[in-house]
């Protein structure tokens, strides 16, 4: 059976953002956009960079960030 809640206006207004999804494509706009921003750092900090992605993709192979750290060390010759 379903429980009766009580939330302020303000909640009720967040929700409807939700359910309109402006919330959620703006801030998968923001993701894309962030992600695709070109970063400078040197080599070594490159390198180590992505020794530590390495480490954590281990048993994530099929993970999508898995596999855009293998494309990238692949372009960057890391």
């Amino acid at each position: 059976m379903a429980t009766k809640i009580k939330i302020t206006e303000e909640q009720l207004k967040n929700v409807i953002n939700v359910i309109n999804e402006q919330t959620y494509d703006d801030a998968v706009e923001k993701y894309k956009k962030e992600r695709d921003q070109e970063v400078f750092m040197g080599i070594e900090d490159a390198r180590l960079l992505f020794r530590l992605a390495q480490n954590w993709c281990e048993g994530r192979v099929t993970h999508p960030d898995c596999e855009d750290v293998e494309q990238v060390g692949k372009k960057l010759k890391l």
